[in-house]
């Protein structure tokens, strides 16, 4: 409204609060609402994922008797109550905010500086990691019964829990096939684009979104991963960090590559051997 003129009662805060105590939950949300019998403010902090935080002063009350703080974090990963809230009461005036002088200051500081941004990244990597790990503990709960299953049954269980995790193969791929593409030199690149774009190509007139091409290239890159999670788990090696790294990081984006280029790298090395030896 007008009449809050440049004294809006929220405003962004990037300001820590010292001493703060560390949220229940690890991506936590969290509301704390105190009172301040000293002079009687009303003050309130809200943060989203313990990354994005605002702060706000809802006003004066009279003839307060006691300081008092209620904090309430909020998991917003859980798949359901109750242990998704956790609510605590102190009898100090912890996370106290005081109205700044320029209550757009701290944001315009945090946009030009690239802090915000810094923070929105930060926060959405660290919860792609989250999802990542999440997934490979479910992942291997699911293959916990394969121990006394014959290879194809085994198999067929991998295959399945594999499945579920299409889209992470899939992002595997994709990064594979545009990181070598941006990795290579003018020429080479101009020469291959055509054909590493085919690989990745979108079709939305098809069943699965996906060309004729890319569709072959996931099914290359799921039949790769799911034969080394199946040497891994012979090898006694394929624990939860294991799955992690084959469904989402480095080594699984290894195990792609190699699946998905060997047939155009094998063609080249036969033209290769062709060219040197003519009348072989």
């Amino acid at each position: 409204p007008s009449s809050w003129q440049a004294n809006a009662p929220v405003w962004w805060d990037f300001e820590p609060q010292p001493n703060q105590i560390p949220n229940a939950f690890e991506f936590g949300h969290r509301v704390t609402v105190g009172v301040d019998s000293s002079d009687g403010q009303i003050y309130g902090r809200i943060s989203f994922f313990s990354t994005l935080y605002f702060s706000m002063i809802f006003g004066v009350a009279k003839d307060v008797m006691s300081t008092r703080t209620v904090t309430v974090d909020i998991d917003p990963l859980a798949d359901h109550p109750p242990k998704d809230i956790q609510k605590s009461e102190r009898a100090n005036a912890v996370d106290r905010v005081d109205r700044p002088k320029c209550q757009t200051a701290g944001l315009a500081n945090a946009v030009s500086s690239g802090g915000a941004e810094k923070l929105v990244s930060n926060l959405m990597q660290r919860l792609s990691e989250f999802g990542l790990k999440r997934d490979a503990k479910a992942m291997h709960a699911e293959l916990q019964d394969s121990a006394n299953m014959t290879a194809e049954n085994r198999r067929a269980l991998f295959a399945s829990a594999l499945e579920k995790r299409l889209q992470r193969i899939w992002n595997l791929a994709r990064f594979v096939v545009t990181n070598l593409k941006s990795s290579l030199p003018g020429p080479l690149a101009q020469f291959l684009a055509p054909l590493l774009d085919a690989m990745v190509a979108m079709d939305d007139k098809s069943s699965n979104g996906l060309s004729e091409m890319a569709t072959y290239s996931l099914e290359v890159a799921r039949q790769a991963v799911l034969s080394q999670m199946l040497d891994d788990y012979e090898g006694g090696t394929l624990d939860v960090q294991r799955i992690s790294d084959l469904i989402g990081d480095g080594p699984g984006a290894a195990v792609i590559g190699e699946a998905i280029f060997k047939p155009a790298i094998d063609l080249m090395v036969a033209q290769l051997q062709t060219l040197e030896n003519p009348t072989s």
